[in-house]
């Protein structure tokens, strides 16, 4: 049962975007005293403590991980396993796939859009929480290869379900192509960034083929190619990363995080033209994503663009008044244009939300509020 369930959930993701907020809201759980309730790892580590036994627990300290840090992959994924633990019944009558209310539930959908977003802004964010989504089933887990590299692939046995996953790759990857995207997770896991390059090309390849593209696919192929540019980016073949990244776009032009990573590029390279270019982009197609309004606005000062700068950043902040690198952004703006007092609160205002692994920002931004102070 596990088993033949477990061959269908993973490759569901809606190749567009969601509404951002979900309507939710959860009162921030209580850490251990040591922990820096800043940051957005305290409250996601808070998460996976309690995920298998307290899943309401857990779901409100993923969401308290994403309001901290919307740039972060790893928090909505984490949240979309908790909001599911939270309903078993549910859970099962949503996997089963034939109850057109479970599929049109606002809260379903809202959820699948956390699920989207976290793939979206990192291909290969890690999903072994899905494991106790289907480890609650009724029967057992299968022997088979793709059940063995999923089990070792949540356990973070990578070089493991690397091998489990090429049996399975060997054995069915020509009639199901998507499980090299499988394989490929396990080998990113694994550090083994070229091989892992290889089977998304390979998979890249046979939806191109004329048999893939009569058949309906769940996985958008623009996902697949940011893949490619990110893995492509780590082995330092920048030509590469930037084809694959805008090949995507040629599948989706509003995929936003295509943007978002060629515009990094660019900022990386110091073309600052071009970043701001794709910025610009990504901020309109995401307007309610705080991260890519911050990254906007902060092109747009580095251009000398301040007012509008000012504007993107604010709506950042407005969006998630948690996340701390807006606020930091807008004080050092009005720190350049002489508002001692606005740029002072907007220094404070990021002290308050920073954690405190960003030593070097605090001390800096601590250092101006003293400066600025009358």
């Amino acid at each position: 049962m596990r088993r033949l369930l477990f061959a269908l959930l993973p490759l569901v993701i809606a190749a567009r975007e969601l509404p951002a907020q979900n309507g939710e809201s959860f009162s921030r759980p209580r850490l251990d005293a040591r922990a820096d309730t800043n940051d957005w790892e305290a409250y996601y580590d808070h998460g996976t403590k309690y995920l298998k036994d307290r899943p309401g627990e857990a779901e409100a300290a993923f969401y308290w991980a994403q309001r901290l840090a919307p740039d972060r992959a790893e928090p909505p994924v984490a949240h979309w396993v908790a909001f599911h633990l939270r309903d078993y019944k549910r859970w099962e009558r949503y996997l089963k796939g034939d109850d057109p209310r479970i599929a049109a539930d606002p809260a379903i959908v809202a959820h699948d859009s956390l699920r989207w977003r976290a793939r979206a802004r990192n291909p290969f964010v890690s999903e072994g929480f899905v494991y106790y989504l289907y480890d609650e089933m009724p029967g057992y887990w299968g022997d088979d290869a793709a059940t063995r590299g999923f089990l070792y692939y949540a356990a973070a046995k990578f070089p493991q379900a690397v091998a489990a996953y090429q049996i399975d790759v060997r054995r069915n990857g020509r009639k199901k192509p998507w499980k090299r995207w499988y394989l490929a997770q396990a080998l990113v896991g694994a550090g083994r960034y070229p091989e892992a390059l290889a089977q998304i090309d390979s998979l890249r390849a046979a939806l191109d083929s004329a048999a893939e593209r009569s058949t309906s696919s769940y996985e958008s192929k623009e996902v697949l190619d940011l893949g490619a540019a990110m893995l492509q980016q780590v082995l330092g073949d920048t030509a590469g990363a930037r084809a694959a990244a805008e090949r995507g776009l040629t599948e989706n032009f509003a995929f936003y995080p295509a943007h978002t990573f060629l515009g990094e590029m660019s900022r990386s390279a110091r073309d600052m033209d071009g970043a701001l270019k794709e910025f610009e982009l990504a901020a309109q197609l995401a307007p309610n994503d705080a991260a890519a309004l911050y990254d906007y606005g902060a092109a747009l000062a580095f251009r000398g663009q301040l007012d509008s700068a000012l504007v993107n950043m604010r709506k950042a902040t407005t969006l998630e008044p948690y996340y701390a690198l807006p606020w930091l952004g807008i004080a050092r703006v009005l720190d350049a244009t002489h508002d001692a007092a606005g740029a002072r609160a907007a220094y404070q205002a990021y002290v308050d939300r920073a954690p405190r692994s960003n030593a070097r920002e605090l001390a800096a931004a601590r250092e101006r509020i003293a400066a600025l102070s009358p």
